[in-house]
């Protein structure tokens, strides 16, 4: 196709990227990389839709997106007063990664003996608006940066649109997904069902109002596909923060508040009453010296915020 490398339009903010040296990154350091910050989200919002898609409709079998595979089982809830089935959405995280930085997930594998899906980066494009080689190329990149950080020790959590947040935290995985996603797959009536029956439920659900980093025990992490590092202060021994997604006691679940938009480098933002301290990264921040820089400069803006 005509014109299949042409690039966005000047103007967007661009991080370069070299995270090429080891693991599933091997290989790739002559391979072009998605340094356009913007184009990138669009290619992982347009894969967050494919997923969302594949598994809504219940098809038979997994979607592998590259960075690792999605499918769906049947998951029951019991209760003396009955059984609730649900569509439980499940990932696996891609072998390459798992062998590379010996990491093990904490819940649900894949089912056994499953047929999988692989990715058609022609629809992804299309949604993206890119060409399918751009695409591809910013999805191989994208998880070659994200191995990258994992060699250097940081903490990891790739949001995908509307499904959920995929967090890495030392040597452990887990994805968990947003409690619309799930009411969409399994029902919202029967989910709430099956909520009041295991409440415990809550602990894969992944709250919209809660900033990405508080999932990490430090309060720091990177996230993508934005490219930034993330911390949250947090808060002294002793203080319980109820979850915002959590079941009232008249049944009712409560509903969770919006996620107000993160802003860009330097800005905060609220959450309970502790602001989020956000720095979008660049080619200066590819080596462990420089994300040790920065995390400490995050803290230093937290420490001195009143």
């Amino acid at each position: 196709m005509a014109g299949a490398n042409k690039e966005q339009p000047a103007g967007t903010r661009r991080n370069r990227m070299s995270f090429c040296k080891d693991g599933p990154a091997a290989r790739c350091a002559s391979r072009p990389t998605c340094t356009d910050t913007q184009e990138r989200v669009a290619v992982w919002d347009a894969v967050a839709d494919y997923v969302q898609e594949h598994l809504l409709v219940q098809k038979v079998g997994g979607l592998d997106c590259h960075l690792g595979t999605f499918d769906t089982i049947n998951k029951d809830i019991r209760s003396e007063d009955g059984t609730v089935t649900l569509q439980w959405p499940v990932f696996h995280l891609s072998a390459n990664l798992i062998a590379t930085h010996h990491l093990k997930p904490r819940r649900e594998s894949l089912p056994a003996h499953r047929k999988v899906e692989p990715l058609k980066y022609s629809k992804v494009a299309a949604t993206a608006s890119v060409t399918w080689q751009r695409a591809k190329m910013c999805i191989q990149s994208t998880v070659s940066l994200i191995s990258g950080c994992l060699k250097n020790g940081e903490n990891v959590a790739v949001v995908l649109k509307d499904i959920g947040v995929l967090h890495i935290d030392g040597l452990t995985f887990q994805m968990k997904f947003y409690r619309d996603f799930l009411e969409k797959l399994s029902g919202k009536e029967k989910f709430r069902r099956a909520l009041l029956k295991a409440p415990w439920l809550l602990d894969m659900v992944a709250s919209r109002a809660a900033p990405v980093a508080s999932l990490a025990l430090s309060g720091c992490l990177v996230v993508f596909p934005e490219f930034q590092m993330e911390f949250v202060p947090k808060p002294p021994p002793g203080i319980y923060r109820k979850s915002s997604g959590s079941v009232p006691a008249e049944g009712k679940p409560k509903k969770e508040e919006a996620l107000p938009p993160l802003v860009q480098e330097g800005k905060k933002v609220r959450f309970a009453g502790t602001p989020t301290f956000i720095k979008r990264l660049s080619s200066a921040s590819v080596d462990a010296g420089e994300f040790r820089k920065i995390r400490s400069l995050l803290r230093k803006d937290s420490s001195t915020f009143r």
